[in-house]
């Protein structure tokens, strides 16, 4: 009889387990949370170390990777089962902090072995709570400095090694030395000088009178790669087109979990690593064409384009070279070499002439 009773109430458990809703965390939409987190007056008390905003710019979020689902905020704020909406605060106030490394799995050992990780910085030290984005692949070597890096770092009050430390400075992006294992490309932006500010890729073909893809219209040989020749196409239509505009170069990380790996003892100070003829660094350049939604979209360049005259910033000695430039340097080389010759020449010609001469004037 017992054994029969255990029978009924085990059926009955689950029978009500299907039928009955279980504890979920569903309800806390994000929709929900935004009920308060829209007011960009909510604060928190600053003495908890946290940021005190809690203000949450919905747009910001919807653009970034965080937003996955409805229910994306309580994905990271997982403590967040429930709101009780009669309370002055719906969930418990001291939240966990987001274990960004749940998702992050190849990022979080390369921010271990940093040095920011070494001082007890965190992920939200450098991002922003929501609505991150790809820092290092997407900000220019200057905007990088001053309002990424530049919150804790000054980069001109160092690297005093470095020659021309405010050239290499206003082209290469922090991470490319300071996280040498991560990959690194050269990077050409459109630049409209007039207007202060980098072209988005449907300003570039509206420029350029560009009817379709981009790629379709300078990519002549259809193998996924603007050549310096059809590079050099490209250059020539944005003179002729009165595209104001120029092509700006810098070199800049790629979005790898590697670009975390921050160190400044490891940091980069081999010259050769980019001025040298075959630096690896120019055989992997890139047209940055970026999207109105923020999306980029990179197009490969054959390396030697880095040599164009319409490149205005942007040259390393040894490893970027100038036709232009190469063939006029040979020329004065051969030209003093020929001049040399000619002389020496001419004086053996006319040896046997000014001895006789010295001979002459001897006998008199």
């Amino acid at each position: 009889m017992k054994k029969k009773r255990l029978l009924v109430y085990g059926l009955s458990a689950m029978f009500m387990s299907f039928v009955l809703p279980a504890p979920s965390i569903a309800d806390v939409s994000n929709d929900s949370c935004m009920e308060c987190h829209s007011d960009d007056s909510l604060e928190r008390d600053a003495s908890t170390g946290h940021n005190p905003g809690l203000f949450v710019d919905i747009e910001k979020f919807n653009a970034s990777p965080h937003n996955f689902d409805e229910e994306s905020c309580v994905a990271c704020h997982s403590d967040i089962e429930e709101l009780d909406w009669d309370a002055d605060v719906p969930h418990e106030v001291n939240l966990a902090n987001p274990d960004c490394a749940e998702c992050h799995d190849e990022t979080a050992p390369a921010f271990a072995d940093s040095v920011h990780a070494e001082n007890d910085i965190t992920c939200y030290d450098c991002h922003v709570y929501h609505g991150p984005e790809q820092v290092a692949s997407r900000l220019t070597a200057a905007t990088l400095q001053s309002g990424f890096c530049g919150n804790c770092h000054v980069a001109t009050d160092s690297h005093d090694w470095l020659p021309q430390k405010e050239l290499h400075l206003s082209s290469i992006q922090c991470t490319v030395c300071h996280a040498p294992e991560g990959g690194k490309h050269v990077r050409f932006r459109f630049y409209n000088s007039y207007a202060d500010h980098y072209l988005s890729g449907a300003e570039i073909k509206a420029g350029l009178k560009i009817d379709g893809d981009f790629i379709d219209v300078y990519d002549a040989d259809k193998d996924g790669i603007i050549s310096a020749d059809e590079y050099f196409t490209l250059s020539e239509d944005i003179r002729e087109r009165a595209f104001i505009s120029d092509i700006r170069a810098e070199l800049t990380s790629d979005s790898d979990p590697l670009v975390h790996k921050i160190n400044s003892d490891g940091a980069i100070r081999d010259c050769e690593i980019c001025h040298g003829a075959n630096s690896a660094l120019f055989a992997n350049a890139k047209i940055e064409l970026r999207g109105d939604d923020g999306s980029i979209r990179l197009v490969t360049v054959d390396g030697q384009a880095a040599a164009s005259y319409n490149v205005k910033n942007f040259f390393s000695l040894s490893a970027t070279r100038f036709l232009f430039l190469d063939l006029t340097g040979l020329l004065f080389i051969l030209g003093g070499i020929g001049v040399a010759m000619l002389h020496f020449s001419i004086r053996q010609f006319t040896q046997p002439l000014r001895d006789r001469r010295k001979a002459a004037e001897k006998s008199h």
